[in-house]
């Protein structure tokens, strides 16, 4: 008997400390009420499966600020607007922004979110030699353009699944700009193992076999070595191609140096990573909006057909194209933005207005001006002096928009309503104080 009272006890201290294990490692003066949850996972399992009752719940006990740990990181939470906005126009002036842990580690150190000062200033300007206003306009637009209208002549006739196609189709655009691949073995290889990268991102960073984290770290390393094989084979190669590689290749750091392998895999993946999942989800929604809105429909089709004509399919060139990107009409794609969340596990308030002037105009309230438009995942770390813990500062609003999803639709008809998701989850922010 006395023995199994001990091992009662014994079980009872231990799930004790497991459960006060955070509290106690993190246990700083000056820091706001809350709960730290478990060793390592923190309450990262509560915040994903509850979302924006997790945070609800929180402030109903300790506030609009406190403390928890979440995705890795002990963080501080913060829903008052004005701490917000203050938050938001000192960036730059002691906080340093950056992205959860799972995601730096998917796009590699040499990603701009990882970069800063100079460093930053020098990612910023590669990309945008690579993919700014002038470069799109002047050279890519219209390579766009062609690839979008011979990969959608392939859909006529036929019942095509709208979210896997837009997917597949925006990859395969990628890196058609990018290293100038259409077909072979190379799209499919990169295909799926990006897809797997693009599942790890927003995890929880436990390298264990068989989580997100760890299955998106494996396909990094498959990606790499495609890359790697792309650019020993361009170098190889004694002619140059009109891509972004071939850029990449030629530019110089400070110090008139060619710019590492590692660091164009890492431009490479981070191009990727961030038009794909934004601009395919676009894509299929407006497709739903347009199936759901006849008129806007059919006012497209009068814009396309009666106003602009067939010369815009038959002798297509960049002023034509950028002519119609001019035109109301492609306001849709604004409308389309606003209308849902682009990315999984992102999270937007649902009174954010910000219309175009183009047939309405809705005024923002206050609440609306603090607020951050379209949320990303963002990470500041605070550092407090002389201590080595560092917290992440998170906040969001109260309400958060809800995103749909298609599972099996047509070009012209949706077989069935889509159920609503649950609500995303809030934005998080980690701030750096030097």
């Amino acid at each position: 008997m006395a023995g199994f009272l001990v091992v009662i006890w014994g079980i009872f201290a231990f799930t004790t400390l497991l459960m006060n294990w955070n509290a106690m490692k993190y246990r700083q003066k000056g820091l706001p009420p809350g709960t730290m949850g478990w060793p390592v996972i923190g309450e990262t399992l509560e915040f994903l499966k509850q979302g924006p009752n997790f945070m609800r719940s929180q402030r109903a006990r300790y506030g609009n600020f406190f403390k928890t740990h979440i995705l890795g990181s002990p963080t501080i939470i913060s829903l008052d607007p004005e701490v917000n906005r203050y938050i938001l126009l000192n960036e730059g002036k002691g906080l340093l922004p950056g992205y959860p842990q799972s995601l730096i580690d998917m796009l590699g150190k040499y990603n701009i979110a990882s970069a800063h000062g100079s460093d930053h200033r020098f990612v910023r300007g590669t990309l945008i030699s690579l993919i700014g206003s002038t470069i799109i306009k002047d050279r890519l637009l219209l390579k766009c353009d062609e690839f979008m209208h011979s990969y959608i002549s392939n859909w006529d006739g036929k019942t095509i699944d709208i979210q896997d196609r837009t997917k597949d189709m925006i990859l395969m655009l990628m890196l058609k700009m990018i290293a100038n691949v259409e077909s072979g073995p190379i799209p499919e290889a990169f295909k799926i193992q990006f897809f797997t990268l693009i599942d790890g991102t927003i995890s929880l960073p436990l390298y264990i076999p068989g989580t997100h984290y760890y299955n998106g770290l494996k396909a990094r390393e498959n990606i790499i070595s495609i890359i790697r094989r792309m650019i020993k084979e361009r170098r190889a190669s004694p002619s140059s191609q009109p891509d972004m590689l071939d850029s990449l290749l030629k530019i110089e750091d400070s110090n008139h140096k060619e710019i590492s392998d590692e660091n164009i895999i890492d431009q490479v993946i981070t191009i990727i990573h961030s038009g794909y999942e934004t601009v395919s989800t676009t894509t299929m929604m407006i497709v739903k909006y347009l199936h759901d809105h006849p008129k806007a429909l059919q006012e497209l089709r009068d814009t396309l057909f009666q106003k602009v004509g067939e010369y815009i399919f038959t002798q297509r060139n960049s002023t034509m194209i950028q002519s119609y990107i001019q035109s109301p009409y492609h306001l849709i794609l604004g409308d389309g933005l606003r209308g849902f969340v682009t990315i999984a596990s992102i999270s937007r308030p649902v009174n954010w207005l910000s219309h175009t002037e183009h047939e309405r105009k809705v005024e923002c309230n206050e609440k609306c001006k603090h607020s951050l438009g379209i949320h990303s995942i963002f990470k500041y770390i605070w550092k407090r002096e002389g201590e080595g813990d560092n917290y992440r500062l998170s906040f969001s609003d109260e309400l958060l928009s809800h995103s749909s999803e298609l599972s099996s639709s047509t070009i012209s008809t949706i077989t069935k309503p889509p159920p609503p998701p649950p609500p995303t989850t809030p934005t998080t922010y980690n701030i750096q104080q030097q």
